[in-house]
């Protein structure tokens, strides 16, 4: 649900990572590669335990491939002792791996407080729509226009030979009329990796980050980075 968002350049190694955080009782996932973020959180047991490492996303991806082949419902995570590993027990089955050394974005910065307006639509009419623009959008620089107004968010790219096209989605839209645009991809990932029928997305601005929370799915967020259009 978030490992997509993490960055795949080996640039800047802390953003190929996963940071995964225990305080208070909530265990934060969160991914981000600069141009989009995800956020998973659960309730844990409360306790006095805190957890902070950036554990590499191949490391995730193959503890997930053991939970689905294995069945395991309940997992340990720990460090060691010079805190550069992470352990992960998985009943009959130990995976161990190197730790990501640097500072992880400060995240919880990135997450929009001021909400503008917000859209709550049908997953699948959406993403419908943003595949149908990708395909228009895919030689101008996979960019779609959105564009909320009261009841319908409209959608909007175009290409210089085959022309624009748009496309209108009914639902509960309210808030201010803003139009605002986005990568078609990074858009589609994050309406794609929600695990519900139904999205809420939260706009703060124009030029503002856009919150995607799936419906019914209580601690998933994505929040996606707008294009400024010349």
């Amino acid at each position: 649900q978030i490992l997509f968002a993490s960055a795949v350049d080996e640039g800047r190694p802390v953003l190929t990572g996963i940071l995964t955080e225990v305080v208070s009782g909530k265990l934060d996932f969160v991914a981000t590669d600069g141009f989009r973020l995800a956020h998973r959180q659960f309730n844990l047991p409360k306790d006095k335990t805190q957890f902070k490492s950036l554990i590499p996303k191949r490391t995730f991806e193959e503890v997930l491939r053991i939970i689905s082949e294995e069945a395991i419902e309940e997992i340990h995570i720990s460090t060691s002792a010079n805190q550069n590993h992470v352990v992960f027990n998985l009943g009959s089955t130990i995976v161990s791996s190197r730790l990501i050394e640097g500072q992880f974005p400060n995240w919880g910065k990135i997450i929009p407080q001021k909400i503008a307006a917000r859209a709550l639509v049908e997953k699948e009419e959406l993403l419908k729509a943003i595949k149908l623009a990708a395909v228009f959008a895919k030689n101008e620089a996979n960019i779609v226009v959105l564009t909320a107004k009261k009841g319908i968010l409209k959608l909007q790219s175009q290409a210089k030979e085959v022309g624009s096209q748009e496309n209108e989605i009914e639902g509960e839209v309210e808030g201010e009329e803003l139009t605002i645009a986005f990568n078609t991809k990074f858009l589609l990932d994050a309406i794609s990796n929600s695990p519900s029928t139904q999205v809420m997305i939260e706009f703060s601005g124009a030029l503002s980050a856009a919150l995607i929370k799936p419906i019914g799915v209580e601690g998933l967020e994505y929040i996606v980075m707008p294009v400024r259009l010349s």
